[in-house]
């Protein structure tokens, strides 16, 4: 699998679709995010990431962000710079993009960042978390680097991109995401679908998406 490719396929993927349909995705990503760093995250974390996916869900569920919601994705917003503020000099790259990507998302709900900002480090931490541990902060990237189809960290990308393919192609979408996660987990493998025709919101990306990753993940 070639890793800079891969994570451009499902950063497009993601960015393509409708805002619902993309808070749908992140949250079953950030979830996949949150079992990547189960083992480090401590009891303050584990309640932050919890409050956003909340509020998350009910975005989505309801279609709309309330004013409720919208203040209490501002107080998680200014929770999250907090933590940032004061732990980021103890943490791995992969746990601070991965922190990074929460505090974006809810900021995407609050108002007070871009939509779709939070796909900008989500990638990072996954593929962050895998390549621990390296000497110091910085790594320059490799636009060049493969790693083997079988490997964790191509296993964590080939979900991210099954996520966002059948996010993309599926006709009615159910409201609840943890309804979506669970007809993710339970369909078919996702490269078994390649060749099918996808009748989807956008079936030339499902198609684009689905076949570069194929040619990445043939062991998947």
């Amino acid at each position: 699998m070639r890793v800079w490719d891969t994570e451009n396929l499902i950063y497009d993927g993601l960015r393509a679709l409708p805002w619902l349909r993309y808070l749908s995705a992140m949250w079953i990503l950030c979830g996949e995010i949150r079992s990547l760093f189960e083992d480090r995250l401590t009891s303050s974390e584990q309640v932050l990431i919890s409050s956003t996916m909340d509020v998350v869900r009910e975005v989505v569920t309801t279609g709309e962000v309330r004013a409720a919601t919208g203040l209490a994705a501002a107080e998680l917003v200014t929770e999250w710079q907090q933590l940032i503020s004061e732990r980021q000099n103890e943490v791995l790259p992969g746990q601070w993009n991965a922190w990074i990507t929460f505090e974006l998302l809810t900021a995407e709900l609050a108002g007070t960042a871009d939509r779709y900002e939070a796909t900008e480090r989500l990638t990072l931490a996954a593929t962050e978390r895998w390549r621990e541990p390296y000497p110091g902060k910085a790594r320059m990237i490799d636009k060049n680097e493969e790693i083997d189809d079988s490997s964790p960290m191509a296993r964590t990308l080939a979900t991210f991109g099954r996520v966002v393919t059948h996010i993309n192609q599926a006709g009615q979408l159910p409201r609840d995401p943890a309804t979506v996660r669970a007809q993710v987990i339970l369909e078919p493998p996702w490269i078994s679908r390649t060749k099918r025709l996808f009748s989807g919101p956008d079936p030339s990306l499902s198609r684009r998406l689905m076949a570069g990753l194929a040619r990445r993940s043939r062991s998947m």
